[in-house]
């Protein structure tokens, strides 16, 4: 699932990057999801940096991703990133 989004690295300002979810898991006999975001300049290039979330799951709710996402977008730090 990527996501359009403008940050900074070493100094230099990346504007429509790519953010991308990976690695989502289940912790804590399901209580917790765990899952980290990568930061790409664009699709062609190769990993800038990334970053490790935890936040409530939902074992009812909706699927592992859709969660991650809507805890991003909940996230102060990462809603001021994406792309509006």
């Amino acid at each position: 699932m990527n996501i359009s989004v403008n940050f900074d690295f070493n100094g230099v300002s990346v504007v429509n990057g790519i953010a991308t979810i990976v690695e989502p898991s289940v912790k804590n006999g399901g209580e917790t999801l765990r899952f980290g975001v990568i930061y790409q300049a664009d699709a062609g290039n190769p990993l800038i940096k990334s970053e490790i979330y935890e936040c409530g799951y939902d074992l009812d709710g909706p699927d592992i991703f859709s969660q991650a996402l809507a805890f991003l977008v909940s996230d102060t730090d990462f809603a001021n990133k994406m792309v509006k």
